[in-house]
């Protein structure tokens, strides 16, 4: 028991590296203190069960803080309160990919067989759980970056997940040097150390000359913003003070956050009774629930004097916005409502009164990296992120959302526009620089004038290269594995 209780403490040591606590440094001791315990004698030779247990109890430790705000949408509701002990099922889920991940590790049998192999395994699974069943890609290591201008370039080049592999590996990097200089004393060990210098040196060059050379654009457009924090409960929603709102300026695009639309939408009405408030050149974004054919969608409307245009979100919250197997589980309908929302079928993308075209995500789309981009919204300049992060309660769950999302901007090297109910509402640029913010649980509004350029290019088709440099690690590591066996017969 006592050796479980060491993987959950150092599980939730770990859980400083991400939002809201990002302590960056606590790294560099906590990933090597896990690799000596899994690398300790006694745990080396227990059976494979055991070995299972002691990555699931690492996982425990980590996801209990991590996400420990899972459970505050159960407690928003008196009727769902009861059921709050079932967040902690997902808390499970989660845990045991890790439990796999010391599982697979195992059956390496070289020390630094396994020091090689196991950032590669966590960002292996953690791609594995972005796409199994409905995905859940929340829980990932590139967060412990989020945080860092110059890291969080490496997304735009490699992805979150190579993003991910080089956090990793960063951490893991004193005691692969320890294994390399004193325990093996390999006579190749300053040229592998040089390669890893080399690629450092590279990756930090690349992102620094892409933070200081900012890119020439000579077809910018200008469009006013107006982000609106209402920050409203669920039964102080008010259509008078949303109108009084947009009716102030010309030539302004509004944006509300998911759902801040009061009333069931009408699809014809919503957009005649904006177009009654909107000035010359106004526009207004808002999210609100809209029944069609007695089929319900989260939804969000855009609308100026000359467009109207709908996004119906395409990712739904399993056991919050429909059910899964709900002929089986109708016990657990005070939690998701006893009506299943529908996946919108439309294309991911809406067209602007102000000649450029932007990408719409609705809440934790923005999380499935995945999932947005497609061939017809691939060049797209901005992404406007509209949520309701007031399920998530105060502690973690709203930060981790919002750096997750300002990942994404340097990923796919986009604008971003986040509109939250009760925050963090925030413009961020393509280098994810934060431009202006609103924090949580404050009302307020956010008025700037946003110079967007018409398109801008990625690197996105090219982050398929981390899947090659996983495989290469992993024969990289069963070669090592194979060479000391040989040379130890």
């Amino acid at each position: 028991m006592i050796r479980y209780l060491k993987f959950l403490f150092c599980g939730a040591i770990s859980s400083l590296l991400f939002p809201p606590f990002l302590f960056f440094p606590i790294g560099f001791i906590v990933c090597p203190f896990l690799f000596y315990l899994i690398i300790d004698k006694k745990n080396q030779n227990l059976n494979k069960t055991k070995i299972f247990l002691n990555g699931f109890f690492y996982g425990l430790g980590l996801n209990s803080i991590l996400l420990n705000w899972i459970k505050e949408p159960f407690l928003v509701d008196l009727n769902t309160a009861d059921f709050f002990w079932f967040s902690y099922l997902l808390i499970i889920y989660v845990s045991i990919y890790f439990g796999f991940i010391f599982l697979f590790l195992s059956y390496f049998k070289k020390n630094l067989s396994k020091l090689i192999i196991l950032p590669s395994l966590i960002v292996t699974f953690e791609i594995i759980r972005a796409n199994f069943i409905y995905g859940f890609p929340w829980v990932t290591f590139s967060l412990a970056a989020s945080d860092n201008l110059y890291l969080l370039q490496i997304a735009y080049y490699l992805g979150t997940e190579g993003l991910s592999l080089y956090v990793l590996t960063l951490f893991f990097s004193p005691i692969l040097i320890y294994f390399l200089i004193i325990k093996y004393q390999i006579k190749q060990v300053y040229f592998i150390i040089s390669i890893f210098i080399f690629l450092s040196i590279s990756l930090f060059y690349l992102s620094y000359n892409r933070l200081h050379n900012d890119e020439k654009f000579s077809d910018k457009k200008l469009v006013n913003l107006s982000i609106n924090q209402l920050n409203y409960a669920e039964n102080e929603k008010n259509l008078e003070e949303i109108h009084n709102i947009i009716s102030k300026n010309t030539n302004t695009m509004y944006i509300f956050s998911e759902i801040d639309y009061p009333h069931l939408v009408d699809t014809n009405f919503i957009s005649s009774d904006f177009k009654k408030s909107l000035k010359t050149g106004s526009s207004v974004l808002i999210g609100g629930i809209r029944k069609i054919n007695n089929n319900f969608y989260n939804s969000l409307f855009y609308v100026s004097n000359k467009n109207f245009e709908i996004f119906d979100k395409k990712i739904l919250v399993p056991f919050g916005e429909f059910l899964p197997f709900r002929k089986y589980l109708k016990f657990l309908s005070p939690i998701s409502g006893n009506i299943d929302l529908q996946k919108g079928k439309n294309q991911r993308l809406i067209n602007s009164s102000y000649h450029f075209s932007f990408i719409p995500i609705i809440c934790y789309e923005i999380i499935f990296n995945k999932l947005i981009l497609t061939k017809d919204n691939v060049n797209f300049p901005i992404m406007v992120n509209i949520t309701n992060d007031s399920w998530f309660g105060e502690y973690s769950g709203p930060f981790q959302h919002f750096y997750l999302s300002r990942i994404r901007s340097v990923e796919f090297n986009k604008y971003l526009v986040r509109v939250s109910n009760n925050g963090i509402s925030a413009i961020i640029d393509n280098y994810g620089n934060i431009i202006n913010m609103l924090p949580l649980n404050k009302t307020g509004k956010i008025e700037y004038q946003l110079f967007i350029p018409e398109s801008i290019d990625n690197k996105y088709r090219y982050h398929f290269i981390i899947y090659i440099i996983l495989l290469f690690l992993f024969f990289v590591a069963i070669l090592i594995d194979v060479i000391f066996r040989k040379s130890k017969n």
